[in-house]
């Protein structure tokens, strides 16, 4: 059975910026860059702020503006833009802004330019509305990506025509000795763009790569490869990424708070691990990083880059993805918190020069939070001399079991004693035990922490935890009939071909079907298990068990959909758990496996055995929350039985031990 990890990483410096840029001709400024955003690494994280349409046309965006007000004056240290976004030309707005700054910066600005790029078959005057239209149901047909990538074919030359208009923007910044952070193809993992998820897309990136490079010779390019948020074991990145050759930043769009979004410690690693040494960077967010924090555990962020419009508090209220209930991303309290703390570069303070840190830095996160931790001793809040010792101990959580270490390490002992002196990945993994729940406050004791709540397509809803149950309470007051524009979901990491059960207590205050479901989060957002239970005005139990039957179960969630119809649904108690699988649970060596059946009756349940027990033996039942519902003792040669009593109506975890050892555990369904 697959483990479920706490990754811890270990991150050690370099003696200098070893790294080249991926352009072998790269103009001196372009090599400057990518030395200092190597050389920055755990020393600091740059500032960065996107401003679109006319704001390029001011001295001073008024995002930055508003950045301005809550820094003391302090401008961000990066200056971000998008070309070919909307129906509109506004690129030489955004190539003279950039090289206003420049010069008044003396040389410091760090530019960063993404390219909304319209598929090549559609006007580029629709915009974005055109190029974001697709799906992983819908996708941009790969015969039209093949066409583009074959030389002399209509839909070839419509794109070479392109990117050639885009790069005379380039070129101009290059004559005026502006390296540039180009950012094409991004959140290229996703569905939604006409290149994403494409079979052919390293193909894409390469034939831009060539072009701009040993044709064009645009040689102030680093090249950031940047992915949107995605699930813990996700496999897009090895599928998508275009190799080292290609590269030099690697980057993640993250939007927490929206869509389950959050600094997930594995997307963090994920870059780094293949990005083999180069730089990476948030390359888009929506809430800041709280850089007071994620400089010990994320130490090697080289920048961040607030979105336009989550740079001010009103800007997407009632806006498609941020509908009624939407709170404020950046609040001025964080505003202080993130540009107040010392490691956030601002403009004024770039510093090309900077020598290379002379740290060693020990980061630990647990995946999933709840599975065990990671405690480092000495504790140095992350940061070590080179050479130190350092011991690490895998404390795993009740119900989790302690399986292993995995990464640069062979050994096995818990405690880990270790000599810091290179950079290493290490990961601790542990293993839940049948009946533990997989999910977090599924009680909501914790308000809607670690739950992402949305409501999509003009439906509109709101959730609130009440009373001293913490019952949650979801109130639809506008539905769009369709029950999925309502959704609660928490990410989720199973065990293909393992056996599971989801249990939840649920009532609404009229008829109400409501609907559940796991599956990808993500991608073709299959499912493993769908289904839907008719509510009552009284609260009641509702269950079900079922096989993952994915491949590959890494990056799933649990979704409940809410949005039929108006009204209020409320949830509570909340649990998905290992149940077992055929072989979980073996017999001693040399004896015949004993296997348990068991079947609901009107007065309790009845229960046999595929063979008696030689030795004293016991029946136990549990409900999902560990709490012990029944104790039977079982003489030797005892092959089946009843129990009398009043079952609760929920899904409860059978156990069969023998000789003090368990030998089989069922699931009992509702």
């Amino acid at each position: 059975m697959r483990t479920i990890s706490t990754l811890l990483s270990l991150v050690g410096s370099l003696s200098a910026a070893t790294l080249a840029p991926s352009d072998p001709n790269a103009t001196a400024a372009a090599r400057q860059l990518y030395t200092y955003l190597q050389n920055l690494s755990g020393q600091g994280i740059l500032s960065g702020q996107l401003s679109m349409l006319n704001d390029a046309t001011n001295d001073t965006s008024s995002r930055e503006r508003y950045v301005m007000a809550r820094d003391g004056g302090r401008m961000p240290a990066l200056y971000a833009s998008n070309f070919g976004d909307w129906p509109m030309n506004y690129q030489d707005s955004i190539v003279h802004t950039i090289e206003a700054r420049w010069k008044a910066s003396g040389g410091k600005q760090v530019v960063m330019l993404c390219w909304h790029a319209v598929q090549p078959d559609t006007p580029q005057s629709l915009g974005y509305s055109a190029m974001s239209i697709f799906s992983a149901a819908n996708p941009y047909p790969a015969w039209k990506i093949d066409s583009i990538l074959k030389p002399g074919t209509a839909l070839n030359i419509e794109w070479f025509h392109r990117l050639d208009t885009v790069a005379g923007y380039l070129k101009e910044l290059d004559s005026a000795g502006i390296p540039v952070l180009w950012r094409p193809f991004h959140e290229n993992n996703g569905a939604f763009f006409w290149w994403g998820q494409q079979p052919r897309f390293k193909e894409l990136w390469q034939q831009m790569h060539h072009y701009y490079v040993d044709s064009l010779h645009l040689d102030n390019l680093l090249w950031v490869y940047s992915m949107c948020y995605f699930g813990q074991g996700d496999t897009w990145i090895d599928s998508l990424y275009p190799g080292d050759p290609y590269v030099d930043v690697l980057g993640a769009d993250i939007y927490p708070g929206s869509y389950g979004q959050d600094y997930a410690p594995w997307i963090y690693s994920t870059l780094l691990d293949k990005g083999n040494g180069k730089p990476v960077g948030i390359s888009e967010n929506g809430t800041m990083p709280y850089v007071p924090t994620i400089k010990y555990t994320q130490p090697k962020w080289a920048f961040f880059c607030t979105w336009w419009g989550y740079e001010v508090d009103t800007m997407w209220v009632n806006a498609y993805y941020h509908p009624a209930g939407y709170s404020i991303q950046n609040p001025d309290s964080l505003y202080t918190a993130v540009y107040g703390d010392p490691y956030t570069v601002t403009l004024d303070q770039v510093n090309y020069g900077i020598a290379p840190d002379n740290h060693v830095f020990v980061s630990t996160s647990v995946t999933p939070t709840g599975g065990g931790t990671v405690a480092v001793s000495p504790d140095s809040l992350g940061r070590y001399h080179s050479g130190a010792k350092a011991t690490l101990t895998a404390v795993p959580s009740a119900g989790w079991d302690f399986a292993g270490w995995k990464g640069d390490t062979t050994a096995s002992a818990n405690p880990l004693s270790l000599t810091l002196v290179r950079d290493r990945a290490i990961e601790a993994t542990f293993s839940p035990r049948v009946g533990t729940s997989l999910l977090l406050n599924g009680d909501f004791s914790q308000g809607l922490d670690d739950w992402s709540f949305t409501a999509w397509n003009n439906a509109a809803a709101t959730a609130a935890v009440e009373g001293s149950d913490s019952l949650l309470d979801v109130s639809v007051t506008s539905s769009t009939g369709t029950d999925y524009n309502v959704q609660l979901t928490q990410s989720l990491l199973l065990d293909s071909g393992a056996t599971y059960m989801l249990g939840f207590d649920a009532k609404a205050s009229g008829h109400w079907i409501l609907g559940a479901a796991v599956g990808e989060n993500g991608g073709g957002y299959r499912k493993i298990v769908s289904f839907s239970d008719t509510l009552g005005t009284a609260i009641a139990s509702f269950g079900k068990t079922f096989m993952d039957t994915l491949p590959s179960s890494d990056g799933l969630r649990l979704e409940f959909e809410l949005g039929p119809t108006t009204g209020n649904v409320y949830l509570d108690n909340i649990k998905l758990a290992l149940a077992g699988g055929a072989s979980l649970l073996r017999a001693a060596k040399g004896e015949q496996p004993i296997a348990l059946s068991l079947h609901r009756t009107s007065q309790g349940l009845s229960w046999a055995l595929s063979r008696a027990s030689s030795q004293d033996a016991e029946f136990r039942l549990h409900a999902l929350d560990g709490r012990e519902v029944a104790r039977i003792p079982i003489a030797p040669g005892v092959r089946e039985g009843a129990l009398r009593m009043d079952l609760p109506h929920a899904v409860l975890v059978a156990q069969f031990l023998s000789g003090g050892k368990s030998l089989e555990e069922r699931v009992l369904a509702p």
